[in-house]
């Protein structure tokens, strides 16, 4: 795996030898390298997928179009294709950086649900998804979905409304005994590279061991 976030994704690396160079090392590599990747397997293979798959015409064309005025602006003011894909590296690493990193610190450090569990869609948004603090930068960084525990249990509402909403949420997880887990976007932060370091360093062949016994 690219990134590892638990402990059963960790141990589907055990018998990779690139598994074991690179999870010791994914908590410092994720914003500047993998989370570039990411960016660029969206643009270049999931996007282009979708579309495909779902026929929209309109939508190749808009990004064909992109790719077009990005080559004419390169050629005509002189840039090299070297420099060109140089920086569209640097804004994929900017970009990925600031949309994947502001968005784990939600969900990535959160424990997972074993597969023979169920649980119902309130029980998940509740103990698989943490909130960070209202504030009024915190709100436009992440542009609402800070209140995630109220994006995953209403996704249809527009994101400025959760603010609006997250009081009654609060409420009527307080009165049915459920978990509003509510933190500051920092400590959240250091949360999530926590658990990257922590999963990175475990002894993937013991994991691996670990969870063919659960399969069992």
């Amino acid at each position: 795996p690219l990134i590892a976030f638990n402990r059963a994704i960790a141990a589907k690396g055990a018998r990779s030898a690139f598994a074991r160079f690179w999870l010791p090392i994914q908590g410092y590599m994720f914003l500047p390298v993998t989370c570039c990747l990411v960016a660029y397997g969206w643009q270049f293979i999931l996007h282009p997928l979708s579309i495909f798959k779902r026929r929209l015409a309109f939508e190749a064309v808009c990004i064909a179009m992109r790719y077009v005025v990005v080559g004419l602006v390169g050629y005509y003011g002189g840039f090299t294709f070297a420099q060109v894909a140089l920086g569209w590296t640097v804004t994929n690493m900017v970009g990925g950086a600031y949309l994947f990193g502001t968005f784990t610190v939600s969900h990535t450090h959160k424990p997972v649900l074993d597969a023979d569990k169920h649980i119902h869609w309130a029980e998940y948004g509740s103990d698989h998804t943490i909130n960070i603090a209202k504030h009024p930068i915190t709100d436009w960084w992440m542009g609402y979905l800070n209140y995630q525990i109220e994006h995953h249990l209403f996704p249809a509402i527009p994101q400025y409304q959760f603010a609006e909403i997250h009081p009654r949420v609060r409420k009527m997880f307080e009165e049915n005994g459920l978990p509003y887990d509510v933190r500051g976007f920092w400590q959240a932060m250091g949360d999530s590279f926590r658990n990257m370091n922590e999963i990175g360093r475990c002894d993937l062949a013991r994991l691996e061991a670990e969870y063919k016994g659960v399969k069992k």
